[in-house]
Order: C-alpha cells, then structure tokens, then sequence
C-alpha cells in the first residue's frame, strides 16, 4: 500500500512544490499581489498555491483583471486539472493549462 500510494503521492507533492511557479501562501492577499505585480500584456500570470485540503492546489491565474481560481488535485497517477485524465508531470499540466485556459470550466 504504502509503495504503490503513499510514496508516489508524495513525490508528485514534492514535484509540485518545487516548481518554480509555486507560491508556499495560503492566504489570498499575498497571492493575489503576486500575480498583480507579474502581470503584463504579453504574458498571463499564474501561480501553484497549497489550500488547506490535502493533495489539493490552488491554480490562480490573471488572464486580464480578475484573478480567477481553479484547484489541482494531487493523486499517486499525477496530477488532475478540469476532470482530465491525470497528467503524469506538472509541466505537462501547466503545459495543457496554457493553451486551454480559456476553455469553459465543466463541474
């Protein structure tokens, strides 16, 4: 159990959390001033926030002047972003984010 769900969790945690786009930040001022700050007409900024639900990141992103909030959850196949099947990197994820990012949310 602990070799087939425990440790590759925690290695996509991990995975997560080094990104370079992560922001170790929960609340929402810090974050939002982040992308705030970031922002320019050339580039969309997003971040990779921890929530208080575990194997559970905030996605937040300011496409023009509101910052919008999706959630990524972590599970031991990878990463799940918009009920898709799981991405096995955070980069592939990030990859797929940026160019369907406009594309409707499904519940």
């Amino acid at each position: 159990m602990c070799a087939r769900y425990a440790e590759p969790l925690v290695e996509n945690v991990r995975e997560l959390a080094g990104h370079r786009k992560f922001l170790n930040e929960t609340s929402q001022e810090p974050i939002e001033s982040t992308l705030r700050a970031e922002k320019n007409p050339q580039n969309i900024p997003y971040r990779l926030c921890p929530t208080k639900r575990p194997a559970v990141f905030m996605l937040a992103y300011l496409p023009k002047t509101k910052i919008i909030r999706e959630y990524v959850r972590v599970i031991p196949a990878g990463f799940v972003y918009r009920n898709n099947p799981p991405f096995h990197s955070v980069e592939k994820m990030l990859q797929w984010f940026k160019t369907h990012f406009k594309d409707p949310m499904t519940r």
